[in-house]
């Protein structure tokens, strides 16, 4: 869907380990005295880098991936991101939330923000390797259930979109 539309986006696989936005996000590491930002927050700061003189890639949409979302509890690494997003959602494009990422020991944290250009979405299975969702997350977010297919049709009937369609007795959608 990114690569169609000419959208950013990052795939993160979400670990089972996760127990907090540092896990997503990155951390500061006392050993080596530098605070060690994970791919996600890279591209978060690249999609959301902004002045009124360069607005960089601000004005560009962007998706986040968070793969096999529920092998660790969302609520714990992404709580804060939640309720940010709710806020973002019924507030004004000029009172954009953030989200506050530690830096380390006495140093002021970082306001990470919102921005409405970049969409969050998840992947999600059901089996005893996985966490069930809250209410919370529920409650915000959309959830799209694929069930099994019952039909497997192989991919190169699928090249000629209308042949197929015609073939398989489907009405193709318009685009008007």
């Amino acid at each position: 869907y990114s690569r169609f539309g000419g959208l950013n986006f990052i795939n993160v696989p979400v670990q089972p380990n996760w127990d907090s936005q540092e896990s997503m996000l990155g951390f500061f590491n006392s050993i080596d005295n530098k605070f060690d930002a994970q791919p996600m927050l890279r591209f978060l700061y690249q999609c959301t880098d902004y002045t009124e003189d360069d607005p960089k890639l601000s004005h560009t949409m962007a998706i986040a991936l968070l793969d096999e979302m529920n092998l660790a509890h969302v609520e714990h690494y992404f709580a804060d991101f939640l309720d940010k997003l709710e806020i973002r959602r019924s507030t004004s494009t000029n009172n954009v939330p953030q989200v506050d990422v530690s830096l380390g020991a006495g140093v002021k944290p970082y306001g990470l923000p919102l921005l409405p250009n970049v969409l969050f979405c998840g992947t999600m299975n059901q089996d005893e390797t996985t966490k069930a969702l809250s209410d919370k997350v529920l409650d915000r977010g959309i959830v799209i259930f694929f069930p099994r297919p019952r039909h497997l049709y192989d991919r190169e009937g699928a090249i000629n979109i209308d042949k197929f369609c015609e073939d398989k007795g489907i009405q193709p959608l318009s685009l008007d």
